[in-house]
Formats: structure tokens, C-alpha cells, sequence
């Protein structure tokens, strides 16, 4: 007879098997008709669920569902850029703000390269990494110390002549740039390979730098200055 362990990680198996079918079949069919034209019907029939309840009952509902990929595929990004961060960063030797732009490209383009899945969330919600830019990640993922080539930490590094203010403004708008561009490359599998592929890459990279590395304008010094001012004010007033 089984033990009491066994039936507990037997139903740990299992619950852990229709969670990651669930998440492929979602991910599979937002790739390819969009999320607005897909229904959980859909999503149960192609993962093979019987169960008219089971996406409720593990992500609570379609929107759970999606935040659920955004982890998924973030964890993905997680252990690229670390592996990446040992062929990138030198030991001993502060990184650059090309060694940070390189981290942030080549791990995205390498999972959109090598990883179907990610290539299909890419395309379907670079809009919406777009839209929340260094928010998508603190939304997603509670835990930020697992992230161990952290990309804003690197910058501050590399840039300390920047406030960093600044240089976290400069980040924000650097991801929403790179979402924007991945959508569109991870359209066409195609665009990622050969010489385009490279190209694109490297000009992503030669574009991130250039926004890291920017003098920072009078107005822009000014312009944060009366944000910070309106900040404080505002947190004055609800403290």
C-alpha cells in the first residue's frame, strides 16, 4: 500500500502536470490567436482537462493564468542572464554600460532564438513589458535577490558619474524599448537568425548603450528635480 508520502507527492506531481499543461496550452494558443480570442474552454480542451474547473482552482482565472506566465518566463530570463553574466562580466573588473546592455539583449534574444515558448509570450505581450517597463518585473516576482545579475545594480556600477535616478529613469525606458523591438522580432523567427539576427542584436545593444551613456541635459536634471519635489510633497501629505 502506498504511504501517506507517497499519495502526497503522487497529488504533488500531479497538480504540478496540469499547472504546466495548462500554461503551455495557454501560452500555445495566445501565441497564435491572441489572448482576446481565446477562451478557457480552449485552454482546458488542449491541455487535456476533463475538469471544467481546473483552471479556476490553480490560477484562479484567465488573468491569473497569464500572471502566472509572466513568472514562468522571467525565471526563463533569470537564468540566462546569469549564465551570461559569467561570458559577459570579467571577474575583478567593473562592468560597463555595453557589458549591462549586452546582458539585457543577448539574454532575450538568445531565449527567443532557442525557446518556442518564450518566443510566443515575447511576441503576444511585448506590449504589455512595454507598458510597465521595470514595474513588469517587481508585478511579477516578489523575490528580486534571486536575480543575480542584477541589471540595475550592473548600471549603477558601471555608470557612478549618474545619479541614479537617473540612470533607474534611463533603465525603465531602455526595457520598453527592448520589449517593444522583441515583439516585433519575435514575430518572424526568421528576423533572429543568420546575419539579420545578429545585426539586430548588436544594434540593440550599440542603442541601449548610447541611452545609458548619454549626458544628462540641463532640462532633464531640472525636470527630475521638480518630479522629486512633487514626490516628497505627496508623501507628506499621506504620512
Amino acid at each position: 500500500m502506498a504511504t501517506q508520502a507517497q499519495n502526497t507527492r503522487a497529488e504533488y506531481e500531479r497538480t504540478a502536470q496540469t499547472k504546466q499543461a495548462l500554461l503551455d496550452a495557454a501560452n500555445d494558443l495566445f501565441g497564435k490567436q491572441g489572448v482576446e480570442h481565446t477562451t478557457v474552454r480552449q485552454i482546458l480542451e488542449q491541455a487535456g482537462q476533463k475538469n471544467g474547473a481546473a483552471l479556476q482552482y490553480h490560477f484562479g482565472s484567465k488573468a491569473g493564468l497569464i500572471d502566472a506566465l509572466h513568472r514562468r518566463h522571467y525565471a526563463e530570463e533569470l537564468e540566462c542572464r546569469a549564465s551570461l553574466a559569467a561570458e559577459i562580466f570579467k571577474p575583478g573588473i567593473t562592468p560597463s554600460a555595453h557589458d549591462v546592455a549586452s546582458l539585457m539583449v543577448r539574454s532575450v534574444f538568445r531565449l527567443m532564438a532557442t525557446n518556442q515558448s518564450y518566443r510566443q509570450w515575447a511576441a503576444q505581450f511585448g506590449h504589455v513589458w512595454a507598458e510597465r517597463g521595470t514595474a513588469m518585473y517587481t508585478d511579477v516576482i516578489a523575490d528580486l535577490t534571486s536575480d543575480s545579475a542584477n541589471v540595475g545594480q550592473n548600471l549603477v556600477a558601471a555608470m557612478p558619474h549618474i545619479a541614479e535616478d537617473i540612470l533607474f529613469y534611463r533603465l525603465d525606458q531602455a526595457i520598453r524599448f527592448l520589449a517593444l523591438q522583441s515583439a516585433v522580432l519575435a514575430k518572424d523567427e526568421a528576423q533572429l537568425r543568420g546575419t539579420y539576427g545578429a545585426l539586430s542584436e548588436a544594434m540593440l545593444i550599440d542603442t541601449i548603450t548610447g541611452m545609458f551613456e548619454a549626458d544628462v541635459s540641463t532640462d532633464s536634471q531640472k525636470t527630475m528635480k521638480q518630479l522629486k519635489s512633487a514626490w516628497q510633497a505627496t508623501e507628506g501629505k499621506t504620512s
